[in-house]
């Protein structure tokens, strides 16, 4: 196989800081926002602890196999992900260098929808902070996303706060990007701990783990094992590209196998304190909890009204959200900086090109709503239910079927005869793919489903249409 060979400088050993922050990357990756606005009412609908452990499993074998295959891949190849692919499986194969492309595109896609909702929630972390955001009710608390109350001009202007720090980071080296995720992740573990001390405070944890630790004696129903496999491709499958990037940067001592338990337990660790939060939250009020903006722009803040202090405690709570989408961000848009910068451009006009044409999208990603947002939720839809697992599934299914044994066990410097690379090849083969398949079938039948975890904008539609005549808000 062709092999790029980095020079002997760029294959420097790392020190132990930055080993942490590329496994920080990773766990930036899988803490997105859906771990809040969606999986909470997942583990309330879907058992609880029967959930979890069937989540659990699924991630041990639908998720990390596929992240050990970018890994390897990367760390082959030493090049950004359309070149790795192509390299990685039959030389300069020009069809894998368009898997590639597909999962930048995916990446870019997930990017603008990210940036789209971090500057809504700015503008909520700003609204509480000067007290002028409104919550006497879930609905009155979603007036700033109305129509009339959006123009487009503001909304650019917190687009560009948003995207500005994030292209500050990015035109960084890549050791000083990797000290700020390094940084990150405790920050947001400090915070969620502090956000989940303030709850038991002032409404109690015992309704959330109530719930968070339920368990269904019956067997797992097919819905349950949707939600689950749909989850664990969301949240880890969903960086595509991203763990590709970290075995490019990764260097010998850089322990794949480690890293590979603490993204699974870190994304776990995550769920379940963001599920035992926003579920104490809604079972003090004595409000299901909705899925999706409902939850974080509409009964968040009512929930939190009625506590002394509430602006503060609200400031807070989006500050945190803020933080995580700009973690989710910093790991998204990496893989999209080190791609142009492998041009033969500097990073600082890299970072500055991908960081622009994010705020251009995201502008355009706007009027689009605006002017259409049926169709703009039936393409959340489609790139919920088809984008993102296809380049999951053809990874899986290209490494299990198609890449030589010994180049997968050498990328992830393992021995060709060790259990662990055995069972890790094993199961992309035989379950992952297979699994992935199926998941995606599932999927694509529940098509017509509604989308509105995915965005915000759909919050207010979605809880007129269950909640008509009811009492939510009263």
């Amino acid at each position: 196989m062709a092999r790029y060979q980095p020079p002997a400088s760029v294959l420097a050993e790392q020190n132990a800081g930055q080993r942490f922050g590329l496994v920080a990357l990773g766990l930036l990756m899988s803490w997105g926002l859906a771990d809040v606005w969606r999986t909470p009412i997942l583990i309330a609908d879907q058992g609880g602890l029967t959930f979890l452990v069937l989540y659990a499993v699924l991630v041990g074998i639908l998720a990390l196999p596929v992240i050990a295959a970018e890994i390897s891949l990367g760390r082959m190849a030493r090049q950004p992900a359309p070149q790795s692919l192509a390299l990685g499986f039959t030389g300069q194969a020009r069809a894998f260098y368009w898997v590639g492309l597909l999962a930048f595109v995916c990446v870019v896609v997930l990017a603008v929808v990210y940036a789209v909702v971090g500057s809504r929630l700015l503008q909520y972390a700003w609204l509480s902070t000067t007290g002028q955001l409104e919550a006497t009710t879930p609905h009155t608390a979603l007036a700033p996303l109305s129509p009339e109350a959006d123009a487009l001009w503001p909304r650019m202007g917190w687009l560009a706060l948003v995207v500005g720090p994030l292209w500050l980071v990015a035109s960084r080296q890549r050791r000083d990007v990797m000290r700020v995720t390094g940084l990150l992740v405790p920050l947001l573990l400090l915070l969620a701990l502090v956000q989940l001390v303030n709850v038991s405070q002032h409404a109690g944890l015992e309704g959330g783990m109530a719930l968070l630790l339920a368990w269904e004696s019956s067997s797992v129903t097919l819905p349950m094992f949707k939600a689950a496999g749909e989850q664990a491709l969301m949240t880890l499958g969903g960086g595509l590209t991203v763990y590709l990037v970290i075995g490019v940067y990764s260097r010998r001592r850089f322990a794949v196998g480690r890293s590979l338990l603490l993204w699974g337990a870190g994304d776990l660790l995550w769920l379940v304190l963001a599920g035992l939060l926003v579920l104490s939250l809604a079972f003090a009020d004595g409000l299901p909890p909705e899925a999706g903006g409902m939850l974080v722009f509409g009964q968040v803040p009512y929930f939190l009204s009625a506590w002394p202090l509430a602006g503060f405690y609200t400031s807070a709570f989006y500050t945190w959200l803020v933080l995580m989408v700009l973690g989710t961000l910093l790991a998204l848009t990496e893989p999209l900086v080190h791609w142009v910068s492998h041009a033969g451009v500097s990073r600082r006009v890299a970072a500055l090109v991908v960081h622009a044409l994010l705020w251009l999208l995201a502008v355009v990603y706007l009027k689009l709503e605006a002017r259409d947002p049926e169709s703009v939720a039936a393409g959340l839809r489609g790139v919920a239910y088809l984008l993102l697992p296809l380049p999951m599934a053809l990874i899986a299914g290209m490494t299990g079927y198609i890449r030589n044994y010994e180049s997968f066990c050498a990328g992830l410097g393992w021995s060709p005869e060790s259990w662990k690379a055995r069972l890790m090849f094993r199961t992309l083969r035989y379950l992952s793919f297979p699994l992935i398949v199926i998941i995606l079938a599932l999927m694509i039948l529940s098509w017509s489903e509604s989308p509105c975890w995915l965005e915000a904008d759909q919050a207010s539609a979605c809880l007129a249409e269950q909640d008509s005549g009811a009492t939510v808000g009263e």
